[in-house]
């Protein structure tokens, strides 16, 4: 039944969330069908305090254990731990809402596990104008890189509007 499934779902009146998950038999997420954000994360309505739609993972995170804080994130686990996903919004991971997936750590770390698994910009080969990146057309200013040639461009442009 789905009472055993979804122990949470009473704290909060909203059965109707466990009518809108898919639990996934091979990895154990509960992934909200339900409306998402345009970053493909669970949303839904709650009451206040809480503002007017919420993501699904913090919300059931902060009721269980506690409001983790502004400097932290909840991360999905199942997401790290599932090499073979690629990451970005259409992750399905963003979605899940099991409590036993969750974990709190700092923004920091959470830059660093993406960047270390390869899930972040740093996957791409080219720049938004379609020029590669490589080493001699790359520059690395605050830890962002740059396309070389479009910044040459954009100094140009620049350059010539205030002439």
């Amino acid at each position: 039944p789905r009472s055993t499934l979804f122990p949470y779902t009473t704290l909060f009146r909203s059965d109707r969330w466990g009518k809108r998950t898919y639990v996934d038999p091979e990895s154990g997420c509960w992934i909200y069908m339900g409306a998402s954000n345009k970053r493909g994360y669970g949303n839904v309505k709650v009451k206040p305090p809480w503002p007017q739609t919420t993501r699904i993972h913090r919300f059931i995170y902060t009721v269980v254990y506690g409001d983790p804080g502004p400097d932290f994130v909840v991360d999905h686990q199942c997401h790290n731990d599932d090499l073979e996903c690629e990451g970005g919004d259409t992750c399905l991971h963003r979605r899940c809402w099991n409590i036993d997936h969750l974990r709190v750590k700092t923004y920091a770390e959470n830059v660093k596990d993406v960047a270390t698994r390869g899930r972040h910009q740093g996957k791409r080969t080219h720049c938004v104008n379609g020029h590669e990146y490589t080493p001699a057309n790359t520059s690395l200013t605050s830890g962002h890189r740059k396309c070389r040639t479009c910044h040459r461009a954009d100094d140009r442009r620049w350059a010539a509007k205030w002439r």
